[in-house]
């Protein structure tokens, strides 16, 4: 996990769950532990570049479970993720992942 990252999270002192969130009984405990986290370090850019081995590491899960997560919410339309792609490459750069509920 990037120090940036981890810093924002520890700035913060919290996490932010929106209620929406929280009651959604078809979510796991833990896709609402990773949005809460997300939607919180986002607040200021709009979205996280975090990855899934960061979350893994921050939350002691496993990056594929991470992984199984981030596409329940993407699937629950909590989340939108981009692939960054490297400058004139197919090689991945990395992902942002864009809360909806921070949408206008």
């Amino acid at each position: 996990m990037t120090d940036s990252i981890l810093k924002q999270a520890v700035e913060k002192d919290a996490i932010f769950l929106p209620e929406e969130v929280l009651h959604d009984a078809n979510l796991t405990a833990s896709s609402k532990l990773i949005f809460g986290f997300v939607f919180t370090i986002s607040s200021e850019k709009g979205y996280s570049n975090i990855t899934n081995k960061g979350l893994g590491t921050l939350f002691n899960l496993t990056p594929a479970y991470v992984s199984q997560r981030i596409s329940e919410l993407r699937k629950a339309g909590y989340i939108k993720t981009e692939i960054i792609y490297k400058k004139g490459s197919t090689g991945i750069a990395g992902r942002h992942i864009y809360p909806t509920l921070l949408e206008v």
